[in-house]
This record gives structure tokens, sequence and C-alpha cells, in this order.
């Protein structure tokens, strides 16, 4: 009998491991969105790679604004060519100034603006979104509009000055479940989830957001948060300029998935200058996942996502220093 109880305990790991969800966004900065373009114009160029992809996401936003009719069409009939999941991801509380002049969103004008966004795209072909996930509303909320307040910028509207960070995180995770709610009746099938910076926020701050954006979601009736994704600045972590560690990380990964929540985290190049075009992307996103691996964290999703300005290419996926080529080796690492 215990022979058999270690045999099921086995193939369920094993399960678990190949049940992780793989997301990846291209790039978004080159040349106004020209490596979406290049995924769309060259699919042979990433064909191998693009067989571990589950998911392919992108920020609505940049999408109207870099993307004409015609690429926005071809991207979601690509879509459903490749038998792609959609994953957006979308802004909830952001300050003054933070899109060309744009006014600061609270979860009204964030569900306003989204929504704008969602009728042009539907009419260029958009039939379903997967998932949302959320651009660091805590992380807003707790550093960037209070700073931004010390600065000069004018109050956010509804945002009060506080001596208790609490505070801010209990405002950002109102207005986070406000929007969930929104969204819900427009996207009841969709999986929505939060991403906050780590070690920027501390573990302590995770864990009270998490408990807060669940109590809020509670509150207002609605099915809480599927997931937090975690960006981690590992490349700071590692230069003692913050404190943090994968040990905690896998604390974070724990509590999280104890609220009933997956863990997500997202893979990339932290201690890559902008601009460089050589192998640092690759190396660094690698090392990132040596990192995980070492430390025995293996999160439900793998998320492959650039948000630095990187000139390299989107494919093909031979060429190492491309997008693709990373996304290629990348893959081959998680399999094992």
């Amino acid at each position: 009998m215990k022979r058999l109880i270690v045999f099921v305990c086995a193939l369920s790991v094993l399960a678990g491991a190949c049940l992780a969800e793989v997301i990846m966004f291209p790039q978004p900065w080159r040349e106004g969105g020209a490596n979406l373009r290049e995924m769309i114009a060259d699919p042979e160029g990433w064909q191998e790679s693009r067989k571990g992809v589950d998911t392919i996401g992108y920020w609505p936003w940049l999408m109207e604004r870099d993307q004409d009719a015609e690429s926005q069409k071809r991207f979601f009939r690509c879509l459903k060519d490749w038998n792609k999941k959609l994953q957006f991801e979308v802004p909830i509380i952001k300050s003054f100034g933070w899109k060309e002049g744009k006014p600061p969103l609270d979860a009204d004008e964030a569900f306003a603006f989204y929504m704008a966004q969602d009728r042009m795209f539907k009419k260029n072909g958009l039939v379903k979104v997967d998932s949302f996930c959320f651009d660091e509303p805590v992380y807003a909320a707790r550093v960037v509009i209070p700073a931004d307040i010390a600065g000069g910028q004018p109050p956010v509207p509804g945002f009060r000055m506080s001596d208790d960070p609490r505070v801010y995180i209990d405002y950002a995770c109102r207005e986070t479940a406000k929007f969930m709610k929104l969204m819900k009746k427009e996207y009841p099938e969709a999986r929505y989830m939060d991403i906050e910076p780590y070690p920027a926020l501390s573990l302590e701050e995770l864990k009270y957001s998490v408990d807060i954006l669940n109590r809020e979601c509670k509150r207002l009736r609605i099915k809480g948060p599927d997931a937090l994704r975690i960006d981690v600045d590992w490349g700071s972590m590692e230069a003692g300029v913050l404190s943090g560690s994968w040990a905690e990380l896998g604390e974070l990964a724990g509590y999280v998935r104890s609220r009933g929540m997956d863990f997500s985290l997202i893979y990339w190049a932290a201690n890559q200058p902008s601009g460089d075009i050589s192998m640092h992307w690759r190396n660094g996103v690698l090392h990132m996942l040596d990192c995980t691996e070492k430390a025995g964290l293996k999160p439900d999703e793998y998320v492959l996502e650039s948000w630095i300005q990187m000139p390299n290419a989107f494919g093909p996926e031979t060429d190492q220093t491309a997008y693709a080529g990373c996304l290629r080796d990348w893959l081959k690492l998680i399999k094992k």
C-alpha cells in the first residue's frame, strides 16, 4: 500500500509539472511594436517554440497605439489558427502623466479605458480574452502615487496620504476588486490575476495584499483573483540593492496557494541594461530559471516577458539573441 501511495504521489507531481501554463509576451517597444508584427508575419520562424506556448499576451493600450487595424486582424486570426489563448495586461491604478498626458486611473476610469479598446478589437476580429492580468496596482498605490504627490503632483482623487502603508494597499485592493467586478460582467469566464514586483514590495506587503484583495472580492460577492504573478528584480536582489531571496519567494508561493490561487512568475533579464543586443537577454533569462530551479521554485505559470527597452528582433528561433531563440532554449530547460 505504501508503494502505491508513493507511486500515485509521484504521478501527481509529474502531472502538476506538465500542467504548468506557459505564457509569452512579445517585447513591445522596438520600432512601435515591430516584434508583434514579426511574430505574426513569420510563423515558420518560431514553429518549434510555439508548440510549447499555451497563451500569448499583450498590452491592449499598446496594441491600440502601435498596431493598425490590419495588424490587429492578423493577430487575432493567428491566435485562432495556432490554437493559443489570449491574455491582456491592463492598468488599473495610475498616477498623473502615466501615459502621454492621460489623467490618473482608478477602477472606473480603467474599465472605461479598456472597454473602448475592447470595442475596437472586436470590430477587428477579437472573439475572446481568456485572461486578464493587472499592471502592479498595489505597487502604484504603495510607492508610485505617494512619491508623485510628494514631488508636487496633485493628489489622485479618492487617494489619501498616510504614514501607514496598509492604507495604500487597502486602496489598491478596493479599486482592483471593483475593476474585477466590472470586468466579470463583460468576461465572466476569464481568469483574473494581479502582478506585483518583488522585492520592491516586501514579502509581508505581498501577503497582506493577497488577503485584502480576497477580502474585498468577497465583500463585492465575486470570485477572488485566480493567481498572483510576481515580477522579480533578481538583478537588484543579487547586487544587494534590494533585500530579498528565492527562499522568500518560495514562502510566498506557498502562501498564495494556501489561498486557493496559482503562483505565477515572470522570467526576464533583470540585470540587462537597456539597449544591449548581445546574448545578455537570453543568458539573464536562463540564469533566472537556474536560480528558481535550484531553489525548488516551480510556478504554476511560467511567463516570458520583457518590459525593458531591448532592440532584439523577435525571431527566428535559430538566432539565440532573438526573443524566439531565447523562448526555445528556455522551454527546453523547463521541460527537463
